[in-house]
């Protein structure tokens, strides 16, 4: 991880993720943020003898549903809380679907090991020998 920018009016870092992920040849995440938004960029390639189905999964905390619009690589989820906005080199499918939470236990209820929450699915639509995706997550105004 390279830290570029963390202060007080937000941050900017790269992470090189590709030794978690077997069989790709590069995955970078950059991150940005500041008070009004988060700008995540992934760029992710694949050897070209063996192109993957880029995926991606987006967890919202939540147990509402999200409303997603869009097509290609353009997309849009909005639930109560925030938007999020894709934008990818290749098409997208984007879905949702309920998954238990089991990265945080707050000792709440509704916020712990099988707290059942909205999890967005961003997935290429076939394989590729690489893909571009920028993610913006917007709190809701």
């Amino acid at each position: 991880m390279t830290v570029s920018r963390l202060d007080a009016s937000g941050g900017d870092l790269t992470v090189d993720g590709t030794a978690c992920y077997p069989g790709l040849k590069q995955w970078r995440r950059r991150v940005g943020w500041d008070q009004s938004q988060l700008v995540v960029e992934d760029q992710v390639e694949a050897p070209a003898d063996k192109p993957a189905v880029m995926l991606f999964r987006w967890h919202l905390g939540t147990d509402q549903s999200a409303k997603i619009s869009g097509k290609g690589g353009n997309w849009q989820v909005v639930w109560h809380e925030g938007t999020l906005a894709l934008a990818s080199s290749v098409p997208l499918t984007v879905t949702q679907e309920k998954l238990p939470d089991n990265t945080v236990c707050l000792g709440k209820k509704d916020n712990g090991w099988d707290f059942l929450h909205t999890c967005v699915v961003v997935r290429a639509v076939q394989s590729a020998s690489s893909a571009d995706l920028t993610t913006t997550v917007m709190a809701a105004r």
